[in-house]
């Protein structure tokens, strides 16, 4: 058994994006990722692409700092084939049918995408900037059955993510982030209430649904903000650290901070250049 060891042997040790393992084999040292994952699919029609020179094509190697998994029927990923090699770290879990994520050029790219029901979306347009992230959408029904959601995530073009959670959990409901968009860390992003309020001498429900959740162009987001449903924040304005804000602000270039948020500041813009 000694023997055997001595010729062939497989250890852990540290690696920049999680355990590595070392395989040796008569003195020679392989170094390979366990975060290696090939893709799973069950069900018909379910697509893999990316986007070369504006055509598509099937993507029949794997990668290894990707992790798909659908089940379902008519799903479709699509990848830019010339940043696939930014991804850090992209686990990828679709649960329903006739569900879309596409995915532009990307600097950084570390994060989840989780969708669990039919007819959602979640788009990300091309940045120069890196995104760490999670996006969710649906989630089963108590008998199990999927819903036909219609939820959708639409992130514009240059936006950056320190760490941003999304959730769209509800019907017919949406987030919409538009250009060049900044994003601290801890930030949450919900488009709905987790669970029901009623008014306790009718019954009646008090927290109705609002379809969208939007934020405009140009909106700095501090660490720690929860930015929550009927929330509508316009352009170039900025929300202070650990802000909640659950109405919609209907002026441009404001500052809103506290919870919950209302306006400090009118008239102001801003800009990525660190002022130290």
């Amino acid at each position: 058994m000694k023997f055997i060891q001595k010729i062939f042997s497989v250890k852990n040790v540290p690696g920049l994006r999680g355990k590595e393992k070392i395989l040796c084999i008569l003195g020679l040292k392989i170094k390979f990722n366990s975060l290696y994952r090939k893709y799973k699919f069950l069900g018909e029609n379910n697509r893999l692409i990316y986007i070369d020179e504006n055509k598509e094509s099937e993507i029949l190697k794997t990668n290894e700092y990707l992790s798909l998994k659908i089940k379902g029927n008519n799903n479709k990923v699509i990848l830019d084939k010339e940043y696939l090699n930014n991804i850090f770290s992209l686990n990828i879990n679709i649960y329903g049918s006739n569900n879309l994520i596409q995915i532009g050029k990307t600097k950084i790219l570390n994060g989840s995408i989780n969708i669990c029901g039919n007819n959602n979306s979640v788009k990300i347009k091309d940045t120069v900037y890196s995104l760490t992230f999670s996006a969710n959408i649906g989630q089963t029904a108590l008998n199990g059955d999927l819903a036909d959601l219609n939820g959708r995530i639409d992130i514009g073009k240059n936006c950056s993510m320190g760490e941003v959670d999304f959730f769209v959990y509800q019907k017919d409901t949406s987030i919409t982030i538009g250009d060049e968009c900044m994003f601290s860390t801890g930030i949450v992003i919900q488009s709905h209430d987790g669970h029901k309020i009623l008014n306790n001498s009718t019954g009646n429900l008090i927290n109705k649904k609002k379809n969208n959740l939007i934020i405009g162009n140009h909106v700095w987001i501090g660490r720690g903000s929860s930015i929550l449903k009927k929330a509508k924040i316009l352009d170039n304005s900025i929300v202070g650290s650990y802000s909640v804000v659950t109405r919609e602000f209907f002026d441009k270039n404001i500052i809103l901070a506290g919870n919950p948020a209302k306006v400090l500041k009118t008239n102001i813009n801003w800009d990525r250049e660190s002022n130290f």
